[in-house]
C-alpha cells in the first residue's frame, strides 16, 4: 500500500488461531501511520477494499482512522493540525 511517498507492505500470516488480547495486556495494540491528508488516505483505502475500523475523527486537532491488517492486526493513520 502506498500512502504519498511511504510504502506499507503487509503480508498475511499463516492460518492460525489467534487469542483475544484486551488494551491493558503487553504487546502490540496498534501502529500509528501519520499522513498529511488523512481524508485522501482513508478514501484510499477504502477504495480498495480494506477493512476499516472506523470513520475518521477529529478531537482536538487530531485527526484519527483505524483500520485493520490481513492478520487483524489493528492499524491506525493519524493526522496533527498542529506539531506537538
Amino acid at each position: 500500500m502506498k500512502l504519498g511517498e511511504s510504502l506499507i507492505e503487509m503480508i498475511e500470516a499463516g492460518k492460525v488461531d489467534r487469542v483475544a488480547q484486551g488494551d491493558r495486556d503487553p504487546g502490540l495494540r496498534h501502529v500509528a501511520i501519520s499522513v498529511s491528508d488523512i481524508q485522501r488516505a482513508y478514501e484510499n483505502l477504502k477504495s480498495k477494499g480494506v477493512p476499516l475500523a472506523s470513520e475518521p475523527t477529529e478531537k482536538g486537532g487530531v485527526s484519527t482512522v483505524f483500520f485493520r491488517d490481513p492478520d487483524d492486526n489493528l492499524l491506525q493513520l493519524i493526522q496533527r493540525s498542529k506539531l506537538l
